[in-house]
């Protein structure tokens, strides 16, 4: 009469084939917990590129026109004027002034020192140029970073359409011996020098602008890296057509595990069109 039970073989087989389904039911489930991890991390990687365009969408909206904005092909620097501080700003005289809302028109007191409008400023013999009332809250240390703004676009001060160029810029300091009127609102402004690393021809006109740079992979605002890590930046390209512009930034994105996923390369497009003089959005 036979023993019933297993053998050493049997039992081993078993074993082996318990085993082989453990570990497949593991590998499934690492992977669905790496395909979760990767969704989550594609997702905010898009989120970010999207958050990116559309701070550069909503700068160029601000811009006052294309005559407010140069592109830098070379060293792809998109430079756009800034307007932050127009509704803060108001004319030296009269006093009453700084109480006002500052529009980008001519004024018609300063239409001899300032037809090209409120927010271009003209250049001194210097190749610098100031901009008077200007919020005090406004970070301009271009030198140890942290500035609104790190460069200057200019025009012609005989048509004020024309761009002549634009220029990082050496220095922002506050002048000295500015001449206060006395109002509780004079507390809260300054004057502004702003120096460009490469001077703007006497008697045109100048604004400061802010900069976007793809530099290392990275792309700066300003200085500040606003896309990098995972988010390695290719190129950003710009293309102007009659009535409407487009921005392509094109980019690779490294999942958090090479040996599942490989690495996706994308861009993505805005387009921002001009209306009777006004930059708008288009879509993208």
């Amino acid at each position: 009469m036979k023993n019933s039970g297993f053998t050493i073989i049997e039992v081993m087989v078993s074993l082996v084939v318990i085993l082989l389904i453990v570990a497949g039911t593991t590998g499934v489930m690492t992977y669905q917990g790496r395909l979760g991890a990767y969704q989550v991390k594609a997702g905010n990687a898009q989120q970010a590129v999207e958050t990116a365009l559309a701070l550069i969408r909503n700068d160029l909206m601000q811009a006052g026109g294309f005559n407010g904005i140069w592109w830098d092909a070379s060293n792809q620097r998109l430079f756009i004027k800034y307007n932050g501080f127009l509704n803060f700003e108001a004319l030296s005289a009269p006093p009453g002034n700084c109480q006002q809302v500052r529009g980008i028109a001519c004024p018609a007191l300063d239409c001899a020192d300032n037809r090209c409008g409120i927010a271009w400023q003209i250049v001194a013999s210097d190749g610098s140029f100031t901009m008077d009332r200007f919020p005090k809250y406004i970070g301009y240390d271009v030198t140890t970073g942290g500035a609104t703004f790190i460069g200057a676009l200019n025009v012609s001060g005989t048509d004020c359409k024309t761009l002549l160029g634009a220029s990082l810029l050496r220095s922002v300091t506050e002048t000295t011996g500015k001449t206060k009127i006395g109002l509780p609102c004079e507390s809260y402004v300054q004057e502004l020098k702003f120096v460009p690393e490469n001077s703007f021809t006497n008697g045109s006109f100048a604004a400061p602008a802010i900069v976007y740079q793809v530099q290392s992979g990275k792309l700066l605002r300003n200085g500040e890296e606003i896309l990098g890590g995972d988010i390695s930046i290719g190129k950003l390209s710009k293309t102007d057509y009659a009535k409407y512009m487009t921005l392509v930034l094109e980019y690779v994105w490294t999942p958090p595990s090479t040996l599942l996923f490989q690495p996706v390369s994308s861009s993505q497009e805005i387009s921002v069109g001009m209306l009777q003089g006004t930059l708008l959005r288009m879509g993208g």
